[in-house]
């Protein structure tokens, strides 16, 4: 494994190596960076973070690309109601789930 543990050389993030917390956090900054937002907190919910069921689709593309093994529903209306942390925990479930 080279200097980034827990990152794949395409890139990808192998959540196996991430605590749940430490993907929770990653999980919010993916999606400060992709929405442009300050106030995204672990315990934020996506619905209330106003996003159309457009940006829901693509912040699930950009989930996938980031993280090894994760395949994410394509309808937004799975996922809206979670928080940031219930994301995280989703994620972690499905990408175990694939293996």
């Amino acid at each position: 494994m080279g200097a980034n543990p827990g990152k794949e050389s395409e890139g990808q993030i192998d959540i196996r190596n991430y605590t749940p917390e430490k993907l929770a956090k990653d999980l919010a900054n993916l999606i400060k960076d992709r929405l442009g937002m300050d106030n995204v907190s672990l315990d934020t919910k996506l619905s209330e973070l106003d996003m159309d069921s457009l940006d829901g689709v693509e912040l699930g593309l950009s989930i996938e690309e980031r993280y090894k093994g994760v395949e994410m529903p394509d309808e937004y209306e799975v996922i809206k109601d979670m928080s940031v942390r219930e994301l995280a925990d989703y994620i972690r479930t499905r990408a175990q789930n694939s293996e």
